[in-house]
């Protein structure tokens, strides 16, 4: 996993929002566990009061299940509350379902990742 930690790393570097999609099961919260133990990750709930509250404690927070139907306000609620905190922050977003058109009108700049299963047992998974 830790090519996959590095990999989001580097788009936090040059994203504001990392969206991690992929199947039940597939390790994308745990994903976040890990790179939790190494930054602080202020985990928040989908309401703008909850992500406002976290950007105003950590640089970095964390959405876990957010339904793909949720997707675009969720985004859209980060970036409010940015402007409002003027808190420059970023965010990883867990999703089990993504399409990206659905983003098309969000300002913030959006990196995806979609994690699968690996087809042999004992393999980590790995990002397609």
């Amino acid at each position: 996993m830790n090519n996959l930690k590095e990999k989001i790393e580097k788009a936090l570097d040059k994203c504001d929002v990392v969206v991690l999609s992929g199947s039940p099961g597939v390790g994308k919260s745990t994903l976040l566990k890990e790179i939790e133990k190494e930054r602080h990750i202020h985990y928040s709930g989908i309401t703008y009061n909850s992500i406002k509250f976290s950007i105003k404690h950590s640089e970095l927070i964390a959405i876990d299940d957010v339904r793909e139907t949720e997707l675009k306000n969720v985004i859209q609620r980060i970036q409010d509350a940015v402007a409002k905190t003027n808190i420059k922050t970023k965010a990883i977003i867990v999703v089990d379902k993504f399409d990206k058109s659905v983003l098309d009108s969000v300002i913030l700049r959006i990196k995806h990742y979609r994690m699968v299963k690996p087809k042999a047992k004992g393999v980590l998974p790995r990002m397609k």
